[in-house]
């Protein structure tokens, strides 16, 4: 299972990923853990300056209240990915092509069973549910949908082929494993 939020194995920077969970690169998630795709549009992974959403920066210690939408069957333990949708303005933490977006850029611990989501901004956006989480690591070089589509393994994935519509998905544990090493030999 991965480490509880906090624990004193955190990373502020993108360093190989070590003993933070059994459910890495291969060996299969705990009894309970599950692995999710979370889908962001840029207004929520961007702050306002262009540079990534505060929320969204890794940290000793994790942001007390700190929600993200996600599914009822999330549980705390469980870990994400955060692909950001395409964002069409400019940002300091830009991609290759100088935008940032259309990638897998973020490794997330959610820090909460899910819960129901009770404010202006859910209902706003139709959210039913969301959970607390954690950063655990701002990938140095995210993973581009078009390295994804390239890729044999990844390039058959149902999520991948419908442009990651939906706001969280369960990833099977060979994409998963897949995506990972891919980030990790950049």
């Amino acid at each position: 299972m991965a480490a509880a939020c906090g624990s004193s194995t955190r990373r502020t920077k993108a360093v190989p990923y070590v003993a933070m969970t059994d459910r890495v690169i291969g060996g299969g998630p705990g009894p309970r853990q599950r692995c999710w795709l979370w889908t962001a549009k840029a207004e929520f992974y961007l702050a306002d300056s262009g540079e990534d959403h505060p929320d969204l920066v890794p940290r000793e210690e994790p942001e007390p209240e700190t929600w993200w939408t996600c599914t009822k069957g999330t549980r705390a333990g469980d870990l994400a990915l955060l692909y950001r949708a395409k964002n069409d303005g400019p940002t300091k933490n830009a991609g290759v092509d100088g935008v940032a977006g259309k990638d897998i850029a973020f490794l997330i611990e959610v820090c909460s069973d899910a819960f129901p989501l009770n404010d202006e901004i859910a209902d706003e956006y139709g959210w039913r549910t969301g959970c607390y989480f954690s950063v655990i690591e701002k990938f140095e070089k995210p993973l581009r949908i078009e390295e994804m589509r390239d890729d044999p393994v990844l390039g058959n994935w149902s999520a991948l082929r419908g442009n990651f519509q939906g706001k969280a998905r369960e990833v099977p544990a060979e994409i998963w494993d897949r995506i990972l090493t891919l980030v990790r030999s950049h």
